[in-house]
C-alpha cells in the first residue's frame, strides 16, 4: 500500500471534493495535491510544506480569425510563478521546486496576457456603442494594451451578421440596443429575445442557462466520461441537439423531483 495520499484540485471538482485537500493526511500518509492554477488564488493549505511548479499551465485564449476558443498549453508569467511559491509555507517553513532552468527564468513573460486578448470582443463592441464611446475600432484601438485589428474586425462582423449593428453606419439597431443591456454573449442574448417573441421563453430560458454554466455531461474522472457521453446521447434523441440534450435533461429533473 503506498504512503502517499494523492488528491487532485481543480475548478471541475464538487465543494466536497475541494474541501479534502484542507484535511490532515492519516497517520502514516503523506498527502500530495496535483492542482491546476486554481491553486495561484488566495488557497491557504495549512500543511503544505512544499511545492513542485511543472512552469506550465492551461490558458483559454481566442482566435478572432477562426471565431474559436481554444484552451493551450503554456509556460507560466513570473507573476504566476511567484504565486505558485507563496503556496508553500503559508503558514509555517516551505520550499519551491522549480522544474526549469535560471536561463528558461529570463524567458518568461512577466504577467500572463491581458485578458482582452484572449477573450471575443463582441460585449465590449457593444457597450462601446451603448455609452456612446465612439466606433468599436476606434474604442478598441485607444485602450492601453489593444487587441489585434483582426479580432476585432470579426467581433464586428459577428455583430452585424446578428443584426445587432447596421452594416453600413455600425449604430446599435434596436436589437443591438437589448443585447447591449444583456450581461450574456450575443447569440445567446438574441436567442432569448427570440424565444419571448416566439413564446417559448421557458425552454430557451432553460438552455440558456445551461449553456452559460458548467456541463452536466462532463466529468473530471477519464473513467466516467463514455457514461457521460452516452447520457448525452440519450437525452439528445433523435434531435442530436446538446441544446436539446440540455432541455430533456432540465426537464426529466424537475419531473423525478416533483414525483
Amino acid at each position: 500500500e503506498s504512503d502517499l495520499l494523492v488528491l487532485p484540485l481543480h475548478g471541475s471538482l464538487t465543494s466536497f471534493d475541494q474541501a479534502r485537500i484542507f484535511r490532515r493526511a492519516p497517520k502514516g500518509k503523506r498527502k500530495v495535491v496535483v492542482a491546476t492554477n486554481i491553486a495561484e488564488t488566495s488557497i491557504t493549505i495549512n500543511d503544505c510544506s512544499f511545492v513542485v511548479d511543472s512552469g506550465t499551465m492551461k490558458e483559454t485564449r481566442y482566435d478572432g480569425t477562426s471565431r474559436m476558443s481554444m484552451l493551450v498549453e503554456t509556460y507560466v508569467s513570473v507573476a504566476s510563478a511567484n504565486q505558485r511559491k507563496g503556496r508553500a509555507g503559508r503558514v509555517r517553513r516551505g520550499r519551491c521546486y522549480r522544474l526549469w532552468t535560471r536561463a528558461a527564468q529570463g524567458r518568461l513573460p512577466l504577467a500572463q496576457a491581458p485578458e482582452i486578448h484572449r477573450v471575443p470582443l463582441e460585449n465590449l463592441c457593444l457597450q462601446a456603442r451603448l455609452l456612446k464611446l465612439g466606433k468599436p475600432m476606434q474604442f478598441l484601438k485607444s485602450v492601453i494594451e489593444p487587441p489585434a485589428t483582426t479580432s476585432i474586425r470579426s467581433a464586428i462582423q459577428v455583430l452585424k451578421s446578428l443584426g445587432a449593428f447596421d452594416r453600413d453606419t455600425v449604430e446599435l439597431t434596436p436589437l443591438g440596443y437589448h443585447l447591449a443591456r444583456m450581461p450574456l454573449d450575443p447569440q445567446i442574448g438574441k436567442m432569448l429575445v427570440y424565444g419571448a417573441l416566439l413564446r417559448v421563453a421557458d425552454d430557451v430560458l432553460t438552455i440558456a442557462a445551461g449553456l452559460c454554466g458548467r456541463s452536466p455531461f462532463l466529468s473530471g474522472m477519464p473513467n466516467h466520461r463514455d457514461e457521460a457521453n452516452k447520457a448525452r446521447r440519450k437525452f439528445a434523441g433523435p434531435s442530436r441537439s446538446d441544446h436539446m440534450a440540455l432541455l430533456n435533461a432540465y426537464l426529466g429533473f424537475q419531473n423525478t423531483v416533483s414525483e
